[in-house]
C-alpha cells in the first residue's frame, strides 16, 4: 500500500505553459506593420471606403495587443502540476480520463511542447498545452509514453499541436 502511494508520487510533474515567443514576435510585426499604415493613412471625411479601412486596422491593432498580453502572461504564470495516474492524467487539477484523450501529441526535441487533444476536439484546449521543466523532462516522457501503451491512447511525437494561443 505504501509502495503504491509513493510510485504516484514519483508521477507528479512540475510544467509551464509554452514560451510562446513565436506568437509574440509574430503578433508584434503584425502590431507595428498594422500601425505605420494607421499613421500614413490618417483618417479621411471624404472617403466611407478609407475610414471603414482605417478603423478595421485599428481593430486588429487592438486584438494583436490584446494577444500579446494575453501570452505574456501566460508565460510568466505560476508553474503547475501534471500528473499520471492510474486510469488519467492530471493537468491543472483537471483530470482527463484516458478513454476521453484522442491523442497526445508532442512537438519539439528540445524543451518538447505537450498536448493533450480531448475527443471530439480538433484544437487543442489552451489549459491542456504545456511544457514539463527540463530536469523532469525525459522521466516524464518516458512515464508518459508507457502510460500512453498501456491505455492505448495515440502518441504522436515531432507532431504541430494547434492552439489558440
Amino acid at each position: 500500500m505504501i509502495r503504491m502511494g509513493l510510485n504516484n508520487i514519483e508521477k507528479i510533474f512540475k510544467a509551464k505553459n509554452p514560451s510562446g515567443l513565436s506568437l509574440i514576435f509574430a503578433m508584434s510585426i503584425l502590431l507595428l506593420t498594422h500601425i505605420y499604415v494607421v499613421l500614413m493613412i490618417g483618417v479621411d471625411e471624404q472617403r466611407l471606403i478609407l475610414d471603414f479601412i482605417f478603423w478595421s486596422r485599428i481593430v486588429v491593432i487592438i486584438l494583436s495587443f490584446t494577444v500579446i498580453v494575453i501570452t505574456i502572461i501566460r508565460m510568466y504564470a505560476k508553474p503547475f502540476t501534471m500528473q499520471i495516474m492510474d486510469d488519467s492524467l492530471q493537468v491543472k487539477n483537471r483530470n482527463i480520463k484516458a478513454t476521453d484523450i484522442k491523442e497526445i501529441r508532442v512537438q519539439g526535441y528540445f524543451n518538447p511542447i505537450i498536448g493533450i487533444l480531448p475527443k471530439g476536439k480538433k484544437i487543442t484546449p489552451v489549459d491542456l498545452c504545456f511544457r514539463i521543466f527540463s530536469e523532469q523532462e525525459d522521466r516524464a516522457m518516458e512515464e508518459l509514453t508507457e502510460w500512453a501503451n498501456q491505455h492505448q491512447v495515440k502518441l504522436s511525437i515531432y507532431k504541430q499541436i494547434k492552439r489558440w494561443i
